[in-house]
């Protein structure tokens, strides 16, 4: 499961880099926007029980939707604030014959984040108006959890957090990602981004191991609707590629 994450990251950064120094926009787009936007993807849990899912088990795709809202400052820069509901699940066995041990978990949540976004290519091209951009994100928050742990002999619940009597937890969420962001148009972009969660606690499996955090990876596709605050686009002057001469041309 870690290495399929790490191929993850490596298809997302390494082809954009090369083709967002070919593909640009207009540059007389305005550069700083303010834009709301929608995500849909997979999770996939990184802790004490994180077996890969199995085909024909217990355990089936996990999904997430996400909500976002963001300024663009500049070129560099964009500040957002996210709302993350969906669940993860693991399962864990040990042992043959019988004779072992099989538990398995599923588990919701609620994450509410305020995330920092640097554009690397500004780093390394002076076109401050590409078609795509590659933004590296890091941000805080707060995750709620409501997780259940099954003994996966009968599907017995051997430990849960967060129903009955007990209330959602709420921990300190750090997540780190990055996000591929490709300019439709003056208006509206779409996005695909991965994002690890360290979430500070060991309750999202509701097993206690040898680690105090647990983890969690969201990868998702996005569309982002963009809208300019006391701007205007700007239109073309035709003077500036020739003067009139074009119009007036016989």
């Amino acid at each position: 499961m870690y290495g399929r994450a790490l191929h993850i990251i490596a298809i997302l950064f390494f082809p954009v880099i090369v083709i967002s120094q070919i593909r640009s926009v207009n540059n007389n787009m305005p550069k700083g926007y303010f834009c709301v936007g929608v995500d849909a993807g997979l999770t996939s849990f990184f802790g004490d029980i994180d077996e890969g899912i199995a085909p024909g088990g217990t355990l089936q795709n996990n999904y997430a939707f996400s909500f976002h809202a963001s300024k663009n400052f500049n070129s560099i820069l964009i500040l957002e604030g996210h709302i993350t509901a969906g669940k993860v699940s693991g399962e864990k066995k040990r042992g043959s014959n019988g004779s072992g041990t099989y538990r398995y978990f599923k588990a919701g949540f609620i994450e509410y984040t305020f995330n920092a976004g640097i554009n690397l290519i500004a780093f390394i091209s002076k076109n401050i108006n590409r078609k795509i951009n590659v933004y590296a994100n890091i941000g805080i928050g707060l995750i709620d959890i409501k997780t259940k742990l099954y003994d996966g002999k009968n599907d017995s619940v051997v430990k849960s957090f967060g129903y009955g009597n007990q209330k959602s937890t709420t921990e300190l969420a750090i997540p780190i990602g990055s996000k591929i962001v490709y300019h439709l148009s003056h208006s509206s972009a779409i996005s695909l981004q991965t994002t690890f969660s360290r979430v500070n606690t060991d309750k999202l499996d509701a097993v206690e191991g040898n680690n105090n955090s647990d983890y969690y990876n969201f990868t998702s596709i996005g569309y982002i609707y963009k809208f300019y605050v006391g701007q205007r686009k700007r239109i073309p002057d035709r003077r500036s590629a020739g003067g009139f001469k074009g119009i007036f041309k016989k």
